[in-house]
């Protein structure tokens, strides 16, 4: 009986293992299982264009390693999200090296939890950078003005800035207090005379009375819930640093239910059979356009990452219908291409763009709101990254001195 056992357990562990020889060479050939999209950033490796020179160099052994590795397509697929799946559920704390789970919230991504730490730890270095970016936005801002351009810069906090609490055995402060002893970008600027938004000030002034949290739980940015309050708040301080009348957004009417759009992208990121279970409800506005046969002429630039998609979402939908015209809104993702809003409240496909080009295009609006989240605002002291590197190439061409 024990004999055959074994021989059981042999004939199993050959199955296995012709199993797993088979497999990968039969998906290379057929694609016999289905597909499961995952998400990565594989940069594609270039065919060598010498041969000896690419065998020396191992060029060839990357290429091919690729391109067998894109053969078996679907079940490479499958094993990565068989491999994600079980850590997923045996360690759901920590399913990987960049998140962090709370029942609470959801996921946290683990580097905006350690900016924060540094924050805390290299107060005075990072706030002296902060300082030079200040006087450096602030001339920008005096240049912008003498055109008649309003500069608006939002910094866009992070999740674990506005609920430490969730994650306090991860903080080198007391959640109660961390916030206070880390330095803050907004804060820097708002004190220098800077035009900004202290979105993470006026969020966590809200934050007791909010009648939903202002990220979901598969986020990395804030919900679109958020992104309309916020953009009201942009709105009406342009009115006060303008003079100007824009229209008004209103986010009274809200739906509940399970979160969509970018509102998962942790959820798909994480690249797990069970994408769909852990997505959990979020609230949406239905911005209605409010009428304003006055409310015409506007010309205003986004210029932003993710973080902006909210915001730009926002004004879409809000602007009254009489007041679209073919330039009123122009979005530069980060600066390097451009987005003209259509008139069903859509945008145009992304066009590259050049720093002459930026310059010129900033100079016909009205009003630059600069959106730049947590993960933009470098640390480092270099400076001329701060912003995109907008800042810099904007200040090329309109104040060559400041530099």
């Amino acid at each position: 009986m024990k004999k055959a056992g074994v021989i059981i357990y042999r004939k199993a562990l050959v199955l296995s293992i012709l199993a797993l020889l088979v497999f990968p060479l039969a998906e290379s050939q057929g694609h016999w299982i289905r597909n499961f999209p995952i998400q990565e950033r594989v940069q594609p490796a270039a065919r060598p264009a010498r041969f000896w020179e690419g065998v020396f160099k191992r060029e060839w052994q990357i290429y091919e390693e690729q391109h067998f590795l894109h053969r078996l397509a679907n079940f490479r697929a499958f094993l990565i999200f068989s491999y994600n799946e079980a850590k997923h559920r045996l360690f759901p704390r920590r399913p990987n090296d960049h998140y962090i789970w709370t029942p609470e919230l959801g996921y946290y991504p683990d580097d905006t939890i350690r900016r924060l730490n540094a924050d805390v730890l290299h107060r005075d270095a990072t706030e002296q950078h902060y300082l030079q970016a200040a006087r450096r936005l602030r001339t920008l801002q005096e240049r912008l003005k003498q055109r008649g351009v309003t500069l608006l810069i939002v910094p866009a906090p992070t999740k674990v800035r506005l609920y430490p609490e969730y994650v306090a055995p991860y903080l080198v402060a007391p959640a109660e207090t961390i916030m206070k002893q880390a330095v803050s970008y907004g804060d820097v600027l708002e004190e220098n005379g800077v035009n900004v938004l202290n979105v993470q000030r006026l969020l966590t002034e809200k934050k007791a009375t909010s009648p939903w949290p202002f990220f979901t739980t598969t986020s990395f940015h804030w919900s679109y819930y958020t992104g309309c309050a916020v953009t009201d708040d942009i709105l009406r301080k342009a009115e006060t640093l303008s003079g100007r009348s824009y229209f008004a957004v209103d986010c009274s009417e809200v739906t509940y239910g399970k979160a969509q759009w970018s509102d998962t992208d942790i959820a798909v990121i994480l690249n797990i059979f069970s994408k769909d279970a852990i997505i959990g409800k979020a609230p949406f506005p239905k911005i209605t356009p409010r009428q304003n046969a006055d409310a015409k002429g506007y010309k205003i630039a986004v210029i932003g990452d993710s973080f902006s998609d909210q915001i730009v979402y926002t004004l879409l939908q809000a602007l009254p219908e009489e007041s679209w015209t073919p330039d009123w809104l122009t979005v530069y993702a980060t600066g390097v291409s451009r987005r003209m809003a259509t008139k069903d409240r859509g945008l145009t496909p992304a066009e590259e763009l050049s720093k002459g080009d930026l310059l010129r295009e900033i100079l016909k609006k009205e009003l630059l709101i600069l959106e730049v989240s947590d993960g933009m605002v470098y640390r480092d002291g270099n400076l001329d990254a701060m912003e995109y590197g907008v800042t810099k190439t904007l200040l090329e061409g309109l104040a060559p001195d400041a530099f």
